[in-house]
């Protein structure tokens, strides 16, 4: 096995290199030219510095243009990159807009690297796998998606292995910290944090404090208007503009949508889904670490339970189940007959297969469900919030063109199979009567 993922490792660095011209060619697009969203990141960065609301239009396209720009690129009158992230995640793009967009854009190129590299780091030391092999689970995803767009998924996986990690260990001050920066991405990673605070007392109080400190940090950053605007109006517009958008989400709302379910009948549904799917998964979180005595299962699995269902859920956010799988392929036993399935369930989310649908050798030669037709967009007025049009951008790129509904499904198809067979894993391993045994101790001490 390690030899197998010494060759796939070596055969992954072969291709990066190959792709490498290609990251930052002046006046094309790439993860340093224009990292899409990043770009939006990095400009509500900019307005925090200068006290302006950046959830608005203005001042985020201006901004947006002036950036890709200075990298030889165009940005339409009608189309502007959102920022929905929380006040208090701002505040980090806040220090990186300090650096010319270029800079910027190379630092951050560095950072998720970085990010990737660590958590694959942490997987290893959680697990006991090789740390190739852990690489090779963790990085194609995060590279194929995360890297060229600027995400900030790799930090956010990063974060939650630091407190899996954290939590084993009994150091509490480091898990929370950890889990509340895995907050950047909140409806995905909060209820990691609900599992800690509900199960582990002694985590209680600096996670308290911690996400205290968040509250009066984003009152600080941009003022007690932007705060109730994002949660009054960003959060629930963000959750609107993408659904329908079913060829590149993976949420139950937006599949719902393409089945001809009324849109606000689906976004209900994936809201209820995304309760339903988190309290499911820290139960679930909660039974394995008492079957197995460690807490790091309560930091992994409600994030990837709660990837089934959902309002918006995009394909770079699925590499975030990866650690709670491997975690769990780590406590199998040598002979179980379910190890060769988790195996095909780990390479199924480790490739990101709506990414290989995009490519041009393939995208070329598949049916569109319509044929390419213009639609004119508007320029959105300066005070609008951003994901307005964001979402009038999205409804036009669907209608210009899409595959057929079942094509975009038979591409998710394996991405979700593997989830539910995880699922039905760890629903198998956390209980008592179950032929599993407990891992050798990783850390020193336990």
């Amino acid at each position: 096995m390690q030899r197998l993922a010494l060759v796939a490792l070596l055969g992954c660095v072969v291709l990066l290199g190959g792709l490498a011209p290609s990251l930052g060619v002046y006046g094309h697009d790439g993860p340093l030219a224009n990292p899409d969203d990043f770009r939006g990141f990095y400009c509500a960065g900019a307005a925090v510095d200068g006290r302006r609301d950046p959830y608005r239009v203005q001042p985020l396209w201006a901004c947006e243009l002036a950036a890709l720009r200075s990298n030889g690129l165009p940005l339409g009158d009608a189309r502007v990159m959102p920022a929905p992230l929380p006040p208090y995640a701002l505040t980090l793009f806040a220090a990186v807009a300090l650096l010319p967009f270029p800079v910027a854009a190379l630092a951050w190129l560095a950072v998720v690297l970085a990010a990737i590299v660590l958590s694959a780091a942490l997987t290893a030391r959680l697990t006991g796998f090789p740390l190739p092999l852990t690489v090779l689970a963790l990085a194609p995803a995060q590279i194929c998606e995360s890297l060229w767009l600027g995400q900030i998924v790799p930090i956010v996986i990063c974060a939650l292995c630091a407190a899996a990690f954290a939590l084993r260990a009994r150091r509490y001050g480091w898990a929370a910290a950890a889990l509340l920066t895995a907050t950047i991405e909140p409806h995905v990673t909060l209820p990691a944090c609900c599992a800690a605070f509900l199960f582990v007392p002694a985590i209680r109080r600096p996670l308290a404090f911690g996400a205290a400190t968040l509250g009066a940090l984003s009152l600080l950053a941009v003022g007690p208007s932007a705060v109730l605007e994002y949660v009054t109006g960003v959060l629930p517009l963000h959750a609107r503009s993408e659904i329908v958008n079913y060829g590149a989400q993976y949420s139950l709302t937006s599949l719902l949508w393409a089945y001809d379910v009324a849109p606000g009948v689906a976004l209900h549904a994936g809201e209820a889904s995304t309760v339903v799917f988190a309290t499911a998964g820290i139960v679930l979180a909660r039974r394995l670490a008492r079957r197995f005595e460690d807490d790091a299962y309560l930091a992994a699995v409600p994030c990837a339970a709660v990837l089934l269902g959902g309002a918006y859920i995009h394909i770079h956010q699925m590499a975030i189940a990866l650690p709670a799988v491997l975690l769990l392929a780590s406590r199998l036993e040598a002979r179980s007959g379910w190890r060769a399935g988790l195996y095909v369930a780990i390479a199924c989310l480790a490739m990101p297969w709506l990414t290989l649908l995009a490519q041009a050798p393939i995208a070329d030669h598949l049916p569109a469900a319509a044929p390419p037709r213009a639609v004119a967009l508007t320029r959105p007025a300066p005070g609008d919030l951003a994901e307005l049009p964001r979402t009038r951008y999205i409804e036009a790129v669907v209608a210009r063109y899409h595959h057929p509904v079942w094509l975009d499904t038979l591409v998710k198809l394996p991405t979700w199979a593997a989830l539910l067979f995880a699922l039905a894993l760890a629903c198998a391993m956390s209980n008592r009567r179950a032929v599993f045994v407990p891992a050798a101790p990783l850390i020193a001490g336990r």
